[in-house]
C-alpha cells in the first residue's frame, strides 16, 4: 500500500491539490471513468481519474462525490484542459464539504502516465514490504532461538507494531508480556471477553476489538487443533501487510516454542516418576543421581519426609501438576510425580505422588493446590523409609471424599485401629458379630452391659455401677451376651472385636450395628 501524499509530491506528474483532507490514504489502484456512476466497478483504495465529459449540475456533482466516498475512493484526480480548463466550482466545494481528497491533472500528463507511476510505486512497496517482512522473520526467529520462553518475541513484536503485546492461557491469566503495572491489567480485562469468545467457538481464527483510540485483537496459539494460549496485541490501528506478516510469523514461534516447553516438561515428569519408585524402594542415593540439577519441582527433600498420593480424573491431575510446579514457596521443596499403575497393582488408577519435607507438608494447603482431587497424606518417615509413608497415604486416601477431600493418616491413627477400617468393612463385621444380640428385645441392655465391661477392663462391680444395676444383674447379662456370641469374654480377641464394633455404636447413642 502506498499513501496519496506520495503520488501527490511526484514532480514528473505534476499534479495540483485542490482539497487534500488525508494524505496518508492507503492506494491500492488507479480507476478511468466518464461514467455517471462508476461506484458499481470500484473495489475501495482507488484513485478515480475522469476528465468530466458526462455534464454534471451541481446536485450531480455533489452525487458523484458521495457516491465515491461510499465506494471507498481515496481520491478524485480531474483532468483538466479537455472537457473543463479547471475542475467545477460545484466539484471541488462538494469535496471540501464532504471530506473527499481531489487534484487536478494538468492536460500534457495523460491518465496513462499517473496509473503508471502508481503502479511503479506500488511495484516497489510490495518489493519492501517482502524484504521487511523478510528482515522481521529473521529478527524474530533469531530472538525466539537465543531466548525462549515467549517474553522476548512478545517485547520484540511490541516494538515492530508500536504496540503492546501479551500472551495469556485460555482462562485469559497473564502467561508472558510487555505490558506491566495498571496497563497490563486493562489489557488484561479487555482481553478476557474476547478470549472467552474464542475458547467457547472452535478455538482458533480470531477476535478484536477497537476504540477510538486503539485496536485490540486476540489470536490463538498453538500447532493444530490444539491451542493452549492466546496472543493479544494492542496497537493504534490496522497493520500494515509487513506488520501482519510479523504477527504471523511471532505466532508460528510462540507456538513452536510452548510446544518444544511441553515437550522438556513431559519429558522432566518421566524423569520425576522414576525418581519417585527409585525412592519409594528406597534408593536414595541412585535417585539423587538420576535427580541431579534440574528444573524446579523437583526438589528433593533433604531430611524426614512425607508422600501424598493424590486421585481424580486426567484434568485435575494435569492442573495439580501444573500448580505444584510453579507455585511460589513450594515448586523448590517438593517432588510431584505421575504415577501410572503397573499391572496388578492393588491401586490401578493412574494417580499423584507427592514427596515433600515434613515442614512443608504440614504449612501447605493441600486442598488449594489439589483442588479437585481426593488425596492422603502419609506420615513423616526418614528419607529410606518412604515405602511405609506411601503405603500409609494410600490408606488415607481410601477414607477421602468429595466432603472430605484431604485426610491425613496422622487423623486416623489418633482416632484407634477401627479408623483404618473401610466402613463397610466394619459395618459387615460387626452386623455379622452381634447378629444372635441385635436381634433380641433385650439387645440395648446387653449391649450397654458389653460396652461397660469392655470400659471398666472386666471389673464387674465397676461396670454395674456405671450402669447403675446390681452386680449379680451385670454378670447375668454378661452371660447371656457370652451365650449370643458364642464366645467367651475371657479371650483377648473377643474383647478387642467387641471393641471395635461397640465403640462408635455406644458413642452415637445407637443400639444397633452401623
Amino acid at each position: 500500500m502506498i499513501r496519496l501524499a506520495q503520488i501527490l509530491e511526484l514532480p514528473a506528474l505534476s499534479l495540483t491539490p485542490l482539497t487534500v483532507v488525508d494524505p496518508d490514504a492507503g492506494v491500492s489502484w488507479v480507476a478511468t471513468s466518464e461514467l455517471e456512476d462508476p461506484s458499481p466497478f470500484l473495489e475501495g483504495g482507488e484513485i478515480l481519474l475522469t476528465t468530466g465529459l458526462t455534464e454534471r449540475t451541481g446536485a450531480g456533482w455533489r452525487e458523484l462525490v458521495r457516491r465515491c466516498l461510499a465506494a471507498g475512493v481515496v481520491a478524485i484526480g480531474f483532468g483538466v484542459g479537455l472537457t473543463h480548463d479547471e475542475a467545477p466550482a460545484a466539484l471541488v466545494e462538494s469535496a471540501r464539504e464532504e471530506g473527499l481528497n481531489l487534484f487536478t491533472v494538468p492536460r500534457h500528463v495523460p491518465f496513462i502516465a499517473v496509473s503508471r507511476a502508481v503502479a511503479e510505486l506500488l511495484e516497489k512497496a510490495e518489493r519492501l514490504g517482502i524484504r521487511e517482512s523478510l528482515d522481521h522473520q529473521r529478527m524474530l526467529t533469531r530472538i525466539a532461538v537465543s531466548n525462549p520462553g515467549g517474553a522476548a518475541v512478545l517485547e520484540a513484536l511490541g516494538a515492530i507494531v508500536d504496540g503492546e503485546a501479551i500472551l495469556t492461557n485460555p482462562r485469559g491469566d497473564l502467561l508472558a508480556g510487555t505490558a506491566h503495572g495498571p496497563r497490563n491489567d486493562d489489557l488484561l480485562d479487555r482481553a478476557r471477553p474476547l478470549v472467552a469468545r474464542l475458547v467457547g467457538s472452535d478455538g482458533r481464527g480470531a477476535a478484536s476489538e477497537v476504540t477510538v483510540s486503539t485496536r485490540l485483537t486476540v489470536h490463538p496459539v498453538g500447532i493444530g487443533d490444539e491451542v493452549d494460549a492466546y496472543l493479544v496485541l494492542s496497537t493504534d490501528g490496522p497493520l500494515t501487510v509487513p506488520l501482519r506478516s510479523a504477527v504471523t510469523t511471532s505466532i508460528a514461534l510462540l507456538a513452536l516454542d510452548r510446544r518444544r516447553a511441553q515437550a522438556e516438561r513431559q519429558a522432566d515428569r518421566r524423569l520425576r516418576s522414576g525418581v519417585y519408585s527409585l525412592l519409594i524402594r528406597g534408593e536414595l542415593a541412585a535417585a539423587q543421581a538420576l535427580l541431579g540439577d534440574t528444573s524446579p519441582g523437583t526438589g528433593l527433600p533433604p531430611g524426614p519426609a512425607v508422600v501424598v498420593r493424590a486421585q481424580g480424573d486426567a484434568r485435575m491431575i494435569e492442573a495439580a501438576l501444573n500448580r505444584l510446579e510453579t507455585q511460589v514457596g513450594l515448586a523448590d521443596r517438593c517432588l510431584p510425580a505421575r504415577v501410572v499403575p503397573t499391572e496388578g497393582s492393588s491401586h490401578p488408577w493412574e494417580s499423584l505422588a507427592i514427596v515433600v519435607d515434613e515442614a512443608t507438608a504440614a504449612s501447605t494447603d493441600f486442598t488449594s493446590t489439589l483442588h479437585g482431587l481426593t488425596a492422603g497424606v502419609g506420615p513423616t518417615v526418614s528419607a529410606t523409609e518412604l515405602r511405609s509413608s506411601e503405603s500409609a497415604a494410600l490408606d488415607a486416601l481410601a477414607f477421602a471424599t468429595e466432603r472430605r477431600p484431604i485426610v491425613r493418616w496422622s487423623e486416623l491413627s489418633e482416632q484407634g485401629v477401627d479408623a483404618l477400617l473401610p466402613p463397610s468393612a466394619l459395618q459387615a463385621y460387626a452386623t455379622e458379630l452381634l447378629r444372635d444380640i441385635t436381634g433380641r428385645a433385650d439387645s440395648a441392655d446387653l449391649i450397654d452391659a458389653l460396652h461397660a465391661f469392655l470400659v471398666h477392663n472386666g471389673h464387674l462391680g465397676a461396670a454395674a455401677r456405671s450402669l447403675g444395676v446390681h452386680r449379680n444383674t451385670m454378670t447375668n447379662r454378661l452371660a447371656v451376651a457370652e451365650t449370643a456370641l458364642g464366645r467367651s469374654l475371657l479371650d483377648p480377641q473377643t474383647r478387642a472385636d467387641l471393641w471395635i464394633c461397640l465403640k462408635s455404636l455406644v458413642a452415637e447413642g445407637r443400639r444397633t450395628p452401623l
